[in-house]
């Protein structure tokens, strides 16, 4: 009877070994087919959202740029960074995987999202309606490429080649070009379920 305890025992011991999950974080690292990827199931990992920028430009007419979020809590956004000086101060196009998509900036840590109803910018981004884009390929796994063409003051904004809106923006000047994810891990199911994102710059002019 002892045997059979204790092979028991052994069997439950070794099966929570082999179930248990790795911990682990994969901080901007460029794979095989030449995406950066951000991965993480930490509890201690980093949260907020991270932004990683491969490219400065003085100055830019057009950025190209795919994004794609593999897993994850489906309300938080990732997209485009562009005129990056410090993570106080960037501008942002991002959408998630319900199709939503935020044009944003933050200026001295104060965030500001681009009412494209009423054509301005506001600080009071929670009584802003956000949009739902029909050009976004919604949902996990999806390759949606983000385009923004500069012509003086205003901006265009392209979801997988088809146009989205226009913005104007007179205090953007130059700055790095990248990617971001957001998440916050209370609300992430870590880490069973790791937060998985990764993007590719196509072109910058």
């Amino acid at each position: 009877m002892k045997h059979y305890l204790v092979l028991i025992f052994i069997f439950i011991f070794s099966g929570n070994i082999f179930c248990e999950k790795e911990i682990k974080t994969i901080k901007w690292k460029k794979d095989n087919s030449g995406f950066i990827q951000y991965w993480t199931n930490d509890i201690k990992a980093d949260q907020y959202t991270l932004c990683h920028t491969s490219v400065y430009k003085n100055k830019f007419k057009s950025i190209e740029i795919i994004v794609n979020k593999i897993s994850g809590n489906n309300d938080f956004a990732y997209g485009l960074v562009f005129g990056y000086k410090n993570d106080n101060n960037f501008w942002y196009i991002s959408i998630n995987v319900n199709g939503m998509y935020w044009i944003g900036k933050v200026i001295n840590n104060k965030v500001y999202n681009y009412d494209i109803n009423n054509e301005k910018w506001r600080s009071d981004i929670d009584n802003i309606k956000k949009p739902i884009s029909e050009n976004v390929i919604k949902g996990y796994d999806k390759e949606n490429k983000i385009k923004i063409i500069k012509k003086g003051n205003s901006f265009t904004v392209y979801f997988n080649d088809k146009e989205e809106a226009t913005f104007k923006e007179y205090k953007l000047t130059s700055g790095k070009i990248g990617a971001s994810v957001g998440y916050l891990i209370k609300y992430e199911n870590f880490p069973n379920i790791p937060v998985d994102f990764k993007y590719k710059i196509l072109k910058i002019e």
